[in-house]
């Protein structure tokens, strides 16, 4: 899903000027945290047009500016919490997280498409996805799977049934 792509989506969801971009001096400024100067240009273009919120997509989770600039921080803090079980790759850039559990990073911002990896605590780094826009595009999905749910079930006073979505494992695109 390309940027423009994702910007169509939001609006058409939660009307004009749903996104807040950063400025050049705020990326960069989220760069320089985690010691890096460049990251994917799909990933600079969304922050740009979104960096600073995106109505109620990601809501709550560190992706965006200021609170995405800890981020490197906290995958260290957690990793240290749980006996340092795998080796934190140099050129990584730590891109969001969920809850301090569970992080999303470029495997090497050197190079110019990098995988994008996922982590939860308890278990081993994942490669899940081969771009920014391949994990951009699962998120939408997954929120447009809750739009539906709440629409067939919430709205009408019904639970969902159990598990409704599908798991990163049936929609990564690196296996």
């Amino acid at each position: 899903m390309s940027i423009e792509e994702f910007l169509a989506w939001l609006e058409g969801r939660s009307g004009a000027g749903a996104a807040l971009g950063c400025t050049d001096a705020e990326l960069q400024e989220m760069l320089a945290t985690q010691g890096v100067r460049a990251v994917p240009d799909a990933y600079a273009s969304f922050v740009r047009a979104a960096g600073r919120g995106a109505a109620d997509f990601w809501r709550g989770n560190e992706l965006f500016y200021p609170q995405a600039m800890e981020n490197h921080e906290a995958l260290e803090e957690a990793w240290e919490l749980n006996g340092r079980p795998f080796e934190i790759p140099e050129r990584c850039y730590v891109f969001a997280s969920q809850g301090g559990y569970e992080f999303w990073w470029f495997d090497d911002v050197t190079v110019a498409a990098p995988v994008v990896v996922r982590w939860i605590e308890g278990d081993v780094p994942q490669r899940m996805f081969r771009s920014f826009e391949e994990w951009l595009a699962v998120q939408v999905r997954f929120m447009q799977i809750n739009d539906e749910l709440h629409e067939r079930y919430l709205d009408r006073g019904l639970l969902y049934p159990p598990n409704p979505y599908p798991s990163y494992d049936e929609v990564r695109t690196i296996h």
